[in-house]
């Protein structure tokens, strides 16, 4: 029987005939052996991201990487000129997935209006100045289509702080408490043919409505959601890898693992204690983790079977924005669609993988206190099509924020909904409190059996 990669093809070349070299639509013939193996070596991948970085920082960018987005573009100009022949392959290798633009706004304020501006911006004049003549940075990715145009002043536009989420978060966990359904999940909830999964930790039901055959909810046993420890993350993400195997048993066709989890109603939650959404899909991933696995194809057809995520990874490290932990790798993403979006990459699973993912949500918590946010998880395949050579995706994991529990304002703009979007928060900043939480708390003990998943 033919792969489903080679009928979605079929699909794709009988839609648009005439466009079948085009990398906007034509689906790539399949690469069995990625060019770039380090991937896959885990000595290698702690020299890419340890040694080479500070080497990329002192010979690329003469001392002077970026540290910021406002020096981004210009530093990056200056890596070009490199006449060092890594410095120079590194250079191309970002290029050939990322496209970086600068563009200066300048405006008029008359007197009358620099009164509000100064309130606006708290009389600090540096930032008075920046507003009258405005950076604006425009990232692309090639591949995935992504666009984003950063301009941190925006953030200082009227709303758009949101206020003070302490007083609204106590009041949202002392509401919800007394009838919640989750913490009452044995009465209150519906469960697999298999049953309720249950671990010290955290609990699996069924979703009453559903949006996969299989479609689950991983509950954590402590209500509030931003109260869980390594221990407790962990168990739940076990116990999680038993309800994939329960699942795939009765669903052998079903392989494509998913999991959602969006924290408090600013982020769509339906309910207050923490849920995290689990599925297991047939015939392909879902629609947008699918389109990054047919870029990452598209990027090894075009590139002599480069890895993709390989030299994504590697492009965000070579401009400071890459941390790591383990065979785990955290991006402060360069082309975010929302504020503080951070991608977690793994070769698998793993306990690094999982270990990356906590201190990720951690650091948003506890560091940053962003309380409302929406991330997404993906995993290889459970099982491989015997008649196809078409390599996995790898484990990944995403995260944004979704705005401040006291703010009035959607975080859903029309932007976001049909153009491009638009972030005022510093990659740079976010990498930094993500480094930061690895230091705090890769030593945190736990105590489980094993984990496997």
């Amino acid at each position: 029987m033919k792969s489903f990669q080679m009928d979605r093809k079929r699909r794709w070349n009988n839609l648009y005939p005439e466009k079948k070299s085009s990398i906007m639509i034509s689906l790539p013939t399949p690469v069995s052996s990625p060019k770039d193996d380090s991937f896959f070596n885990v000595k290698t991948w702690h020299m890419l991201f340890g040694v080479k970085h500070e080497w990329i920082s002192k010979e690329c960018f003469n001392g002077n990487p970026p540290t910021d987005i406002d020096s981004m573009s210009s530093a990056i100009h200056l890596w070009g000129q490199s006449e060092d022949s890594t410095c120079r392959k590194l250079y191309k290798d970002f290029h050939s997935i990322y496209q970086v633009r600068e563009k200066i706004a300048p405006i008029v304020i008359s007197d009358t209006f620099l009164v509000k501006v100064k309130s606006w911006l708290k009389d600090n004049e540096e930032l008075i100045e920046k507003t009258k003549k405005q950076t604006l940075v425009f990232v692309d990715n090639l591949f995935t289509q992504e666009s984003v145009v950063f301009n941190p002043v925006r953030s200082r536009r009227p709303g758009a702080s949101g206020g003070d989420s302490s007083d609204i978060m106590t009041g949202l966990l002392e509401s919800s408490k007394k009838d919640c359904d989750f913490c009452k999940y044995k009465e209150h909830a519906a469960q697999d043919t298999f049953g309720i999964l249950e671990s010290k930790h955290a609990a699996i039901v069924s979703n009453t409505f559903k949006i996969e055959k299989y479609h689950g909810m991983i509950l954590l046993k402590e209500h509030n959601p931003s109260i869980f420890s390594m221990e407790q993350f962990l168990d739940a993400m076990n116990l999680g890898s038993k309800w994939y195997k329960e699942a795939h048993k009765l669903a052998p066709d079903h392989n494509f693992r998913h999991m959602y989890w969006d924290v408090y109603p600013k982020a769509s939650a339906s309910q207050v204690h923490p849920h995290l959404h689990i599925l297991l899909a047939s015939n392909e991933y879902y629609a947008k983790w699918n389109h990054f696995h047919t870029s990452a194809l598209q990027y090894a057809q075009l590139h002599d079977g480069s890895n993709y995520w390989v030299k994504m990874i590697e492009a965000h490290n070579s401009i400071g924005l890459a941390a790591t932990y383990g065979s785990a790798s955290a991006l402060a993403y360069v082309t975010p669609q929302k504020d503080y979006c951070i991608f977690v990459i793994g070769r698998e699973p793993e306990l690094d993988f999982f270990k990356m993912v906590y201190f990720v949500y951690r650091a948003f918590i506890d560091d940053m206190k962003l309380y409302a946010y929406s991330s997404g998880f993906v995993f290889p395949k459970l099982s491989k099509d015997s008649d196809s050579d078409e390599p996995e995706i790898p484990a990944l994991f995403s995260i944004v924020y979704r705005g401040s529990l006291a703010g009035s304002r959607s975080d859903i703009s029309s932007f976001d909904l049909f153009g491009t979007a638009n972030v005022n928060v510093s990659p740079y900043k976010v990498i930094q409190a993500i480094r930061s939480s690895i230091g705090k708390r890769s030593e945190e003990k736990y105590d489980l059996e094993s984990f496997d998943f």
